[in-house]
This record gives C-alpha cells, structure tokens and sequence, in this order.
C-alpha cells in the first residue's frame, strides 16, 4: 500500500536469559517500549513480574525471545 517493491526481508528469532525478570524489563525500557494509557501500579508489577520468574524460570534467570525483521524495499 505504501508503494514499496520488498526485495527481501528476513525474521531471526534468539533466545536470550536475563538474570531477573527486571532486567528484562530495563532492557525493553532501554529499546524505547513503553506502557500506552494508564500506568501499572507497583504492586501489579511486582505481580506481573513474579507471574513471569515462575513461568519462564531458567537456570540463570528468566528466558525471552527477540524476533528482529529486516526489510529491504525500493520504490
């Protein structure tokens, strides 16, 4: 729709282990991600991240995965 050709593009996915759940936090924090609306108040926070260290628990930390896309187009 934006009148762009795509001559190639290309997904990696990695899988990465944080030492806490608020490491990875900082780390989204630090790429620019924020919370649109309303704020999270702490203790949902302090909920949402403990929910995640039980889920995602790994020897080490806690895992995540990051998918980077990359697109090349011409017009």
């Amino acid at each position: 729709e934006a009148g762009l050709q795509v001559l190639r593009h290309e997904s990696l996915t990695r899988w990465y282990v944080y030492p806490s759940p608020q490491v990875l936090m900082r780390r989204l924090h630090d790429t620019g991600v924020m919370l649109s609306g309303q704020s999270l108040s702490i203790g949902t926070m302090k909920t949402i991240l403990a929910h995640y260290a039980q889920r995602y628990a790994l020897p080490g930390g806690v895992g995540a995965t990051w998918t980077t896309l990359r697109i090349e187009a011409s017009l």
